[in-house]
């Protein structure tokens, strides 16, 4: 739910009115924007972005963010990003990059060389992220490093505990956990990989456009220094959200990926696996929908769809 401007916050304890008038921007014009999974986004004076935590848990991963602006102002990214404006102690003021959505019935309406051209501009994006040199010193790098063997048993044991409270770990729901998880945790395909920076969630809706070509990226709240083959699986999820199967190919290619048919089966990987990642979610953000979702698909699982 997106508070009004001038409407209390509950997690920061203020309106957004209130922060803006701090930040030296009072009287201007506030704008709602759609709410993401974490934060209540508010458009200021058609220049800048106010974003307001949706849970206690996501303010540090906000200041983060912050903090990650920051430090890409030294670096020369092919297109732009937001840039870090004013950090509170539950919010962050960043810029608002402006360009325009591109739905994926306007891709559809894209020639091949439109749509050539649209790849290339992800690709060239994703090469330099993942080219910028994150120092292991830093706080910042250090604290978002991913040990994904270490996280994926993380994943197993809230499932477990979370399927107790409910009384549903039958004996044949374990067996079928502990046959997936053996396979994820002895798989080299996924907890092999020379770490960079990535975005983590390089999907459309994080996308701005120009003229048909890619314009800015936003939403670096949930970076990692991780695998960088994760920045290919929203683009190719087959999700109707982005452009479709065919397109994140596209990238894949002009990215020009050692290994593209690594990409692809941990693609397919992360599809199987988005149902235990529903009800992990589901619970930490108490959205009983969304857990409610994952649990109904766990229990028809086939620990054949992780044979990776």
């Amino acid at each position: 739910m997106l508070f009004g401007p001038n409407r209390k916050h509950p997690i920061v304890g203020a309106s957004p009115a209130q922060i803006l008038e701090q930040a030296g921007l009072a009287g201007k014009r506030i704008k709602r924007l759609p709410s993401g999974d974490d934060s209540d986004p508010y458009l200021c004076a058609g220049r800048y972005v106010l974003k307001l935590p949706r849970r206690a848990s996501v303010v540090d991963s906000q200041r983060r963010e912050f903090e990650l602006y920051r430090f890409l102002e030294r670096e020369t990214l092919p297109c732009e990003i937001p840039k870090a404006v004013r950090r509170g102690e539950n919010y962050i003021l960043i810029t608002h990059l402006g360009g325009e959505a591109l739905s994926p019935r306007d891709y559809s309406r894209l020639s091949e060389r439109e749509r050539d051209c649209l790849a290339r501009d992800e690709a060239r994006f994703l090469r330099a992220l993942h080219a910028v040199q994150t120092p292991a010193e830093l706080p910042l790098f250090s604290a978002v490093r991913q040990d994904k063997k270490t996280d994926f048993s993380g994943d197993r044991q809230a499932l477990i505990r979370i399927l107790v409270s409910k009384g549903l770990l039958t004996p044949k729901i374990n067996g079928t956990i502990e046959e997936i998880y053996q396979r994820i945790l002895n798989s080299s395909l996924l907890l092999c990989y020379s770490p960079c920076l990535i975005h983590n969630d390089f999907s459309r809706s994080n996308l701005f456009f120009r003229d048909k070509r890619l314009y800015g990226v936003i939403d670096f709240g949930d970076f990692r220094i991780s695998d960088p083959d994760n920045d290919f699986l929203c683009l190719l999820d087959g999700s109707s959200d982005d452009f479709g199967l065919e397109f994140g190919r596209r990238v894949l290619k002009f990215y020009d990926h050692p290994d593209p048919n690594a990409v692809l089966r941990k693609a397919a990987f992360y599809n199987a696996y988005w149902p235990i990642q529903q009800i992990l979610l589901g619970d930490e953000r108490n959205d009983t929908k969304m857990a409610r979702r994952g649990l109904t698909t766990l229990f028809h699982m086939d620990p054949d769809d992780f044979l990776i």
